[in-house]
Protein backbone atom coordinates (compact mmCIF):
# COMPACT_ATOMS: atom_id res chain seq x y z
CA UNK A 1 0.00 0.00 0.00
CA UNK A 2 2.75 2.36 0.54
CA UNK A 3 4.50 2.03 -2.56
CA UNK A 4 1.15 2.62 -4.44
CA UNK A 5 0.36 6.20 -2.49
CA UNK A 6 -3.19 6.75 -3.03
CA UNK A 7 -4.34 3.34 -1.59
CA UNK A 8 -7.48 3.36 0.94
CA UNK A 9 -8.78 0.18 3.33
CA UNK A 10 -11.15 -0.84 -0.01
CA UNK A 11 -8.46 -1.11 -2.04
CA UNK A 12 -6.71 -3.09 -0.15
CA UNK A 13 -9.91 -5.39 0.78
CA UNK A 14 -9.79 -6.05 -2.88
CA UNK A 15 -6.31 -6.80 -4.06
CA UNK A 16 -6.46 -9.53 -1.04
CA UNK A 17 -9.93 -10.83 -2.40
CA UNK A 18 -9.32 -10.34 -6.18
CA UNK A 19 -5.40 -11.11 -6.47
CA UNK A 20 -2.69 -13.95 -5.76
CA UNK A 21 0.56 -13.27 -3.84
CA UNK A 22 3.65 -14.15 -6.16
CA UNK A 23 4.56 -17.26 -3.78
CA UNK A 24 1.55 -18.28 -3.39
CA UNK A 25 1.28 -18.57 -7.47
CA UNK A 26 5.26 -20.19 -7.66
CA UNK A 27 3.33 -23.05 -5.11
CA UNK A 28 0.88 -23.46 -7.02
CA UNK A 29 2.78 -23.91 -10.34
CA UNK A 30 5.43 -26.16 -8.95
CA UNK A 31 2.44 -28.36 -6.90
CA UNK A 32 1.07 -28.31 -10.57
CA UNK A 33 4.06 -29.04 -12.55
CA UNK A 34 4.08 -26.25 -14.91
CA UNK A 35 7.31 -25.47 -17.42
CA UNK A 36 6.56 -22.37 -16.87
CA UNK A 37 5.09 -19.81 -14.72
CA UNK A 38 3.41 -16.27 -15.98
CA UNK A 39 2.64 -13.53 -13.65
CA UNK A 40 0.20 -11.07 -14.88
CA UNK A 41 -2.05 -7.88 -13.12
CA UNK A 42 0.84 -6.96 -10.77
CA UNK A 43 0.82 -4.77 -8.38
CA UNK A 44 2.83 -2.29 -7.55
CA UNK A 45 2.43 -2.41 -11.64
CA UNK A 46 4.01 1.42 -12.54
CA UNK A 47 6.61 1.50 -10.25
CA UNK A 48 10.04 1.61 -12.17
CA UNK A 49 11.66 0.12 -8.65
CA UNK A 50 9.83 -2.74 -8.44
CA UNK A 51 10.63 -5.39 -11.63
CA UNK A 52 11.47 -8.56 -12.59
CA UNK A 53 14.70 -9.08 -10.31
CA UNK A 54 12.16 -8.04 -7.45
CA UNK A 55 9.34 -10.66 -9.04
CA UNK A 56 11.86 -13.21 -9.09
CA UNK A 57 13.04 -12.81 -5.43
CA UNK A 58 9.32 -13.19 -4.27
CA UNK A 59 9.14 -16.30 -6.29
CA UNK A 60 11.98 -17.63 -5.21
CA UNK A 61 11.47 -20.40 -2.53
CA UNK A 62 8.78 -22.16 -4.29
CA UNK A 63 9.67 -21.82 -7.90
CA UNK A 64 12.98 -22.09 -9.69
CA UNK A 65 11.54 -22.50 -13.29
CA UNK A 66 11.92 -20.35 -16.13
CA UNK A 67 8.99 -17.12 -15.25
CA UNK A 68 7.35 -14.60 -17.01
CA UNK A 69 6.86 -11.08 -15.86
CA UNK A 70 3.74 -9.55 -17.64
CA UNK A 71 3.35 -6.11 -19.06
CA UNK A 72 1.26 -4.46 -21.09
CA UNK A 73 1.21 -5.76 -24.70
CA UNK A 74 3.27 -9.04 -23.77
CA UNK A 75 2.74 -12.56 -26.07
CA UNK A 76 3.46 -15.44 -24.29
CA UNK A 77 3.99 -17.90 -27.08
CA UNK A 78 2.84 -21.86 -25.63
Amino acid sequence: MARIGNGSDKLMAHWLRSHTFAHDAAKTATNAGVKRLALSHLIPADDPTYGKPEWQAAVADHWDGPLIVGHDGIKITL
